[in-house]
């Protein structure tokens, strides 16, 4: 999703309907520790106040995130 994003060929807003329909389905299983992992691994992801997976633009940049 990274490289779509970076390469311009998905929305950061599409993104964000990704991986909040993803959180949605994890939510049902119990899945804290993975949401946790998932935000800690990739940190142009990160959940706002209101519980809601988001994508920083600003973090990715040349194709490449800051952090891997």
């Amino acid at each position: 999703m990274k490289h779509l994003i970076a390469e311009r060929k998905m929305t950061t807003e599409k993104a964000e309907q990704i991986l909040n329909s993803w959180k949605g389905h994890a939510e049902n299983g119990n899945s804290y520790n993975f949401i946790q992992l998932l935000l800690k691994r990739n940190e142009y992801i990160y959940m706002n106040s209101k519980g809601v997976l988001k994508v920083d633009i600003n973090k990715i940049k040349d194709g490449e995130l800051d952090v891997i």
